[in-house]
């Protein structure tokens, strides 16, 4: 299973052996972390139902649950990586570089967020608007930014609120059922 273990290896022409450490890992280029860290860093990469099936797993069956979820979400299951699963860790690297806020992982902020979950946008579009934006869509700002995903046919709109870009209340709805449909 995932986690410490131990490796022994016993000669056969004779009573020595010789014991190891050993720590299971995720996978390669996956950071190491507790079993509860990664299914809170996997939130925008599988369904709930996928990740509620390994929360669930007892500790004897989570390597075999594991690798079972592995399988099912592999593009390319005759390479020995998870080509998706490689590309979201690294978008969530990416984020947290590009997107810090404060003390908070930048994979955590709203850029942050929607970067991860529907990877870079086709292009981005930063104005500066000189007139008062409806309230159901944001405060008075002077800044936005609009994320274009072709392939979601979808924009999705931030704006600049004391220093930090928030998504829209629109854009996290369309965000949220963009979200929806993508996960595995």
């Amino acid at each position: 299973g995932v986690g410490v273990a131990q490796v022994s290896f016993t000669r056969h022409d004779g009573p020595d052996t010789v014991k190891a450490p050993l720590f299971v890992s995720f996978g390669e280029d996956i950071p190491l972390m507790s079993f509860e860290d990664m299914l809170g860093y996997l939130r925008y990469f599988a369904n709930p139902s996928r990740l509620n099936a390994l929360r669930n797993a007892p500790p004897e069956r989570r390597a075999t649950v594991w690798a079972e979820f592995l399988r099912a979400t592999d593009p390319v299951p005759e390479t020995p990586i998870n080509e998706d699963m490689q590309a979201y860790f690294g978008r969530i690297q990416l984020a947290n570089s590009e997107f810090r806020m404060d003390r908070n992982p930048g994979w955590l902020s709203d850029r942050g967020i929607v970067f991860v979950a529907l990877g870079e946008p086709d292009q981005i579009v930063e104005q500066n608007v000189n007139q008062t934006i409806s309230n159901t869509q944001m405060g008075n700002t002077a800044r936005i930014q609009i994320w274009q995903y072709r392939n979601y046919n979808s924009q999705l709109i931030f704006y600049e609120e004391t220093g930090k870009w928030r998504l829209t209340r629109p854009s996290e709805t369309e965000f949220l059922a963009l979200t929806a449909r993508r996960q595995r």
